[in-house]
């Protein structure tokens, strides 16, 4: 035996994405996914589930563009005139945009949920699906090819 000999583990990285928050890491060794770090090691399996989105959100979206619309109209029926056509108008504007941007922001959560022996643990979302599938890919990967 040599006195003084290093050993060092070389990383393979399988997967790295630094542009979305949180940045995520995935190597032969490790998974981190910024604020959790899971050892290969320990990992006994990774999946993917879905969170469908909330339907009550849907449903105040299509309120108020329903709402916006019969608002603006009764404004501008009941009180004909310039002045209350152009406060019917933004009305109507303003409560279709915000039904739209309700509706559009309602989307499903994608979770890589990650199994070891302590249990299984939340460890990323995103709403992203394409993303949550690479990763739970990498996790795969590395797993498969660890020692």
């Amino acid at each position: 035996m040599t006195t003084g000999q290093l050993i060092s583990h070389v990383h393979t990285l399988y997967y790295h994405n630094n542009y979305v928050y949180p940045s995520v890491d995935i190597t032969n060794i490790w998974a981190d996914f910024g604020s959790k770090t899971f050892a290969i090691a320990d990992i006994t399996s990774v999946s993917m589930s879905e969170i469908p989105p909330n339907k009550l959100m849907g449903i105040v979206g299509v309120e108020l563009l329903v709402g916006g619309l019969l608002g603006g109209a009764i404004i501008a029926l009941a009180f004909p005139s310039v002045v209350c056509d152009t406060i019917a108008g933004l009305v109507i504007l303003l409560f279709v945009c915000l039904g739209i941007w309700v509706t559009s922001t309602t989307k499903s959560k994608y979770v890589v949920k990650i199994s070891t022996a302590s249990g299984v643990s939340k460890a990323f979302t995103s709403t992203n699906r394409v993303y949550t599938k690479d990763i739970v890919v990498a996790i795969n990967k590395a797993i498969k090819e660890r020692d």
